[in-house]
């Protein structure tokens, strides 16, 4: 008896079933978080530039990003920003 001939009794977790998996890593509500980030930077007197260089992300992204041009960043990218500026996922969120 092999390992994989008991797998068609699992269950798939529904959300994989749903194809949503493929944006597994992404942050999905969006809609203001370039504005936020804008915010913040502004209020640190920093420039895109030097957000690009600090969090290690190219500047197209971050003006991207802080237009509303990109859909669904990575939390990778947002996570590098956020180290970036000093704050929280939460607090980037709420401010």
């Amino acid at each position: 008896m092999d390992i994989y001939s008991n797998t068609a009794n699992l269950k798939t977790p529904s959300i994989l079933r749903q194809g949503v998996s493929k944006n597994f890593g992404r942050i999905m509500d969006t809609q203001h978080i370039g504005p936020q980030i804008r915010k913040v930077r502004k209020s640190l007197k920093i420039t895109q530039k030097q957000l690009a260089t600090m969090s290690g992300l190219h500047l197209k992204t971050i003006t991207n990003l802080e237009k509303g041009n990109t859909i669904n960043p990575k939390v990778d990218t947002i996570s590098r920003i956020c180290k970036s500026l000093s704050i929280s996922l939460d607090e980037l969120l709420k401010v």
